[in-house]
């Protein structure tokens, strides 16, 4: 790779990413153009909504485009000076505490079942060369564990993260496939007896009905055993879906159908969009828990990410958010607790 033209001051200045398959990155800089529909001149287009999906320009392309190894990234990292500490503002716990209430609220009425309360951490100052301790962090935590990088940022605004999620992947093989993983449930690495656990049991088996009812209108649902993910020092339960059919889906229906899975939203998910909406008015979540997705060309190819584990920021103002997923046997503290432990984790992985 040469790394003196593509890590000259335009990809600082405006550059994006996201995981591909195995260790293959798709990587773009330069120009920037963000646009209502996918470009059919460039090689892929990323995908970067918000999370109620207004935007009406989501799809970004750049000038240049390539796909990379995280090792030739990773290497082709120019040396820079550490940056700065960054001074964090503690998440308001008062906040999430009334979230989980109006949440329980709903449950107790029967509208809902599970919700995912949020909370962010906030600070100032954040600039290009935090931007490129997170790449360089988030590369090499990459190659140890199964994350998947995504982001976009420009003078003015960026997002860069290291999801453990996948919102779903399409791809043609003797017939065209989509996948998708039910994540939902974290625990220490360490835990053993995660399966006897009745409040991880229920709100895992709450995300993977939730994706079924979303693809069965298309096709049977083929769903597949459980497992947990080790990440760092927590891990996730996993249970892989997949959807087999002779016609490809477009990709913003498949969006459409499973933004956002109840790992992140709410159950119904009819019903929870109205909490959704009402937590929003509290809290501007932007991209947090967004589809961070890329495609191919013109083909129907392309997958989407949950856009979790990242740090978004504005004019040097930066936030790092953390939910947890909430049901009738829940408990704030609990929550809380796990919580704080997602966001200490995301600070290791993008050294923040």
């Amino acid at each position: 790779m040469d790394s003196a033209k593509l890590f000259h001051c335009d990809f600082w200045q405006s550059g994006g990413l996201i995981s591909l398959e195995g260790d293959q990155l798709a990587i773009g800089w330069g120009a920037q153009s963000w646009q209502a529909e996918p470009s059919p001149q460039s090689p892929f287009s990323f995908y970067f909504p918000d999370f109620f999906l207004a935007d009406q320009k989501p799809w970004l392309t750049f000038e240049h485009h390539r796909i990379v190894t995280i090792a030739e990234l990773a290497q082709a990292l120019p040396t820079f000076l550490p940056p700065s500490s960054l001074g964090w503002s503690p998440a308001d716990k008062q906040s999430f505490a009334e979230q989980c209430a109006d949440l329980s609220e709903e449950i107790g009425a029967g509208k809902v079942q599970k919700g995912v309360p949020y909370a962010f951490e906030r600070c100032e100052g954040f600039k290009p060369a935090h931007i490129q301790a997170c790449l360089a962090s988030s590369l090499k935590m990459a190659s140890h564990f199964p994350l998947f990088l995504y982001g976009f940022w420009n003078e003015r605004e960026g997002m860069l993260g290291a999801t453990p999620e996948h919102l779903f992947k399409q791809e043609q093989y003797d017939e065209w496939r989509v996948d998708t993983w039910a994540i939902a449930g974290t625990v220490e690495t360490d835990h053993t007896h995660w399966e006897g656990d009745p409040k991880l049991k229920q709100e895992h088996e709450i995300v993977v009905r939730g994706i079924e009812e979303s693809l069965s209108p298309y096709g049977k649902v083929i769903r597949e055993g459980t497992s947990l993910l080790p990440y760092s020092h927590l891990a996730h339960i996993s249970t892989p879906l997949t959807l087999s059919r002779q016609t490809s889906l477009p990709f913003e229906t498949l969006v459409q159908a499973l933004h956002p899975t109840a790992a992140l939203g709410a159950y119904p998910k009819k019903e929870g969009q109205q909490w959704l909406l009402k937590m929003q008015q509290r809290c501007d979540r932007r991209r947090y828990g967004a589809p961070a997705g890329w495609k191919r060309g013109g083909s129907d190819e392309g997958h989407c990410l949950v856009a979790i584990r990242n740090v978004q920021w504005r004019e040097g103002s930066a936030m790092l958010g953390a939910g947890c997923g909430f049901v009738k046997e829940s408990h704030v503290d609990q929550e809380w607790a796990e919580l704080q432990k997602k966001l200490k984790a995301m600070k290791e992985i993008l050294h923040l």
